[in-house]
C-alpha cells in the first residue's frame, strides 16, 4: 500500500518517514526561486544576503517538519553556490583566491 502525502494548511503531511520523491517539489520550488532572481544585477554581498535571508529561512522552516536527505541538501547548496559566484544556478563558477 502506497501512502501519498496530502496537504493540510499548505503543508504536506506524510504518515511515514518522507521519501526523497516527496521532498522533490520543495527542492524544485527553491530552484525556481533562485532561477528567477537576477543575480547579475546584484553585488556579491547582495546575492549572499538574498540567499541567507530567503533560502535559509525556507529551509529552517521546512526542517521543523521534514528530515531532508543529504543528496537534496547537496543539490540546494550547489545551486546557492552557483548563484552567488556566477548569478546563474546552472553555471558553475571558478573560485579564485589571491
Amino acid at each position: 500500500m502506497v501512502v501519498l502525502p496530502f496537504n493540510y494548511l499548505r503543508v504536506s503531511t506524510i504518515v511515514s518517514a518522507p521519501k526523497c520523491r516527496f521532498l522533490q517539489p520543495l527542492a524544485a520550488k527553491l530552484k525556481l526561486k533562485l532561477a528567477s532572481w537576477k543575480g547579475k544585477s546584484l553585488s556579491m554581498m547582495g546575492q549572499i544576503q538574498l540567499v541567507n535571508s530567503v533560502i535559509t529561512g525556507f529551509l529552517a522552516y521546512s526542517f521543523n517538519m521534514y528530515k531532508w536527505f543529504v543528496s537534496l541538501l547537496n543539490k540546494v547548496e550547489q545551486w546557492c553556490q552557483n548563484f552567488i559566484w556566477t548569478g546563474d544556478i546552472l553555471k558553475k563558477g571558478i573560485v579564485t583566491v589571491n
